[in-house]
């Protein structure tokens, strides 16, 4: 285990990849050029899973975020573009842990918005995870339809339907 500043790290090579970067950081200096307000702070704790959980303020839906000079950052895409570097904008950086105060670059992936809804725990992700109409016909190339909205609809159940079976 080792500290860098106040911040505990589990695993040395995660300690070795990040530290060049996160000392700056933790100092009150940053990639750009803006001051944090309370140098040295700890900004984050590791749980035992390896997340970095933010410890500063989190919004409505769950994610850290901070200001510097009168703007407002997600934590987790500041952490990510600083220790990681930039991403193309029109993509998501997708938690795999499912933490949203999680600001470990190691837990986030870029990924388009289809797949970060695809991967989540809404409706549109529980629905699209599913192989089977609530009938229990399989969701196959032949026996679903999409219907204008997306949505996909069972070939059998619509047929069924018609012929007065259900």
């Amino acid at each position: 285990m080792k500290y860098l500043g106040r911040v505990l790290w589990s695993g040395e090579e995660l300690a070795e990849k990040y530290a060049r970067k996160l000392k700056p950081l933790l100092a009150g200096r940053t990639h750009r050029k803006k001051e944090l307000k309370n140098p040295g702070k700890t900004y984050f704790d590791v749980n035992k899973n390896g997340c970095w959980n933010w410890k500063m303020r989190i919004n409505a839906d769950g994610y850290g975020e901070f200001g510097i000079n009168a703007s407002c950052y997600l934590a987790y895409k500041y952490f990510y573009e600083f220790l990681v570097g930039p991403y193309d904008k029109k993509l998501r950086l997708d938690h795999l842990c499912r933490n949203r105060a999680c600001v470990n670059p190691e837990h986030l992936e870029v990924v388009t918005q289809q797949e970060n809804v695809r991967r989540g725990n809404g409706l549109a992700g529980i629905n699209s995870r599913k192989t089977q109409c609530f009938r229990g016909h399989n969701f196959s190339e032949e026996n679903t339809y999409v219907n204008p909205r997306g949505g996909r609809v069972c070939k059998t159940c619509i047929r069924l339907k018609r012929q007065g079976k259900l």
